[in-house]
């Protein structure tokens, strides 16, 4: 049983850190389509109040 705990450790570790990547990946990419979205819009509003079409 003593060879079991140092892997099952590594094998929590490794999972967290997995975790973390993900989410941090996830948040990243969320924040940059919202970001993308949002400047589009406002870009579109702009023009739309200026009167500009886009084609």
């Amino acid at each position: 049983m003593t060879t079991l705990a140092p892997w099952t450790e590594q094998w929590r570790h490794f999972q967290t850190e997995i975790r973390e990547q993900f989410w941090s990946e996830l948040a990243q990419q969320t924040r940059q389509s919202w970001q993308d979205f949002l400047g589009r819009l406002s870009i579109e509003a702009r023009d739309r109040y200026l009167g500009r079409t886009r084609v």
